[in-house]
């Protein structure tokens, strides 16, 4: 799993070394890809490196409470079909996720 995370790491921190920086704004906590990303490849890269986040970490509730499981594929599908994921990814790359959404499962 650490490797993953470097490998994760790595891919992130190139895609973004030749990025150019946007001006100083006061919203600073803006999560959502298609406004923090311009091309729509690097779009993409970053949903799929969401996908397989949430996949590969711990990040769901166990029967008492401790965050010790992971997601599903459903319930990962579930998550970005809901209204509160809005803020991180648009209809679009909802509608992209969906329309490949066996290549996200078996390869990511």
């Amino acid at each position: 799993m650490a490797h993953d995370n470097f490998v994760d790491a790595i891919l992130l921190d190139f895609s973004t070394l030749f990025m150019k920086e946007n001006k100083y704004t006061n919203k600073r906590y803006d999560y959502n890809l298609d406004r923090l990303l311009r091309d729509s490849s690097d779009k993409l890269l970053f949903l799929a490196i969401l996908y397989r986040f949430l996949k590969r970490e711990v990040t769901r509730f166990d029967k008492w409470g401790k965050i010790s499981e992971t997601l599903s594929h459903d319930e990962i599908t579930n998550l970005f079909k809901s209204s509160v994921f809005r803020e991180f990814i648009t209809y679009e790359q909802l509608n992209f996720y969906l329309d490949n959404e066996e290549l996200f499962r078996d390869n990511l």
